[in-house]
């Protein structure tokens, strides 16, 4: 019993990972494909329709796994870390 938080926080880091996984690869997929397009409107318009929010797709699971993830083991810096050290 004494292991029921642990269990709980890893199953919650386990789905966001599984999350963000799947995003990660949905945004390298639209990523890929607009590179391949001839730079111009074309182009400018599938970044905004599709690659913008395959970016925000990412971005929720992230931001949700920065909050429950020790400081220490967060490879990348936090908005914290950006907005009152850098």
């Amino acid at each position: 019993a004494e292991a029921v938080v642990q269990m709980q926080l890893l199953g919650e880091v386990t789905m966001l990972l599984e999350k963000a996984k799947k995003a990660l690869d949905a945004l390298v997929k639209v990523a890929d494909q607009a590179a391949l397009m001839a730079e111009g409107k074309e182009q400018a318009e599938y970044y905004y329709f599709e690659v913008t929010p395959a970016m925000a797709e990412l971005r929720t699971p992230i931001d949700e796994l920065e909050m429950i993830v020790d400081k220490e083991a967060w490879p990348m810096p936090s908005y914290g870390d950006l907005i009152f050290e850098v």
